[in-house]
């Protein structure tokens, strides 16, 4: 099975953009930086006086959320067009999901993103399905 997918991916990679590979790792850094600094920020009881050091904490908190904010806005719009390039060929979503599925684990297997146990692909498969059932 593994061996299937690594096929499929490499199969896929014709298709991927230095654009797609590029919003993808973006992403994938800047949500592992806003994971970082909300640790950070939640050692500190937010309850008590505002040191400066608190305050340099929230605030750095505060740019890596918006960051990753905008990282997976410009990520979904890529992910967001492709889907739609889909549903106007009249692909079934499930087709659809398989292709948004491959396509991440070509990411992977290019270096583009690391392995994190699921997490960017059920995002991208989600998207994949929003964007699919609402279209724009």
């Amino acid at each position: 099975m593994v061996f299937q997918q690594q096929a499929v991916a490499r199969d896929v990679g014709a298709g991927i953009t230095l654009e797609i590979q590029s919003a993808a790792t973006n992403y994938q850094r800047a949500c592992a930086l806003e994971k970082e600094q909300l640790a950070i920020m939640a050692r500190y009881n937010l309850l008590l006086d505002w040191t400066d050091e608190i305050r340099r904490s929230v605030l750095e908190a505060r740019e890596s959320i918006k960051s990753a904010h905008a990282a997976r806005d410009s990520f979904r719009a890529l992910v967001r067009t492709y889907v739609a390039q889909l549903r106007g060929t009249r692909e079934p979503l499930s087709a659809v999901l398989r292709r948004v599925r491959a396509i991440v684990l070509q990411l992977e297997y290019a270096g583009a993103i690391t392995a994190d146990d699921g997490w960017l692909e059920a995002d991208v498969v989600e998207w994949a399905i929003e964007d699919y059932e609402n279209p724009a």
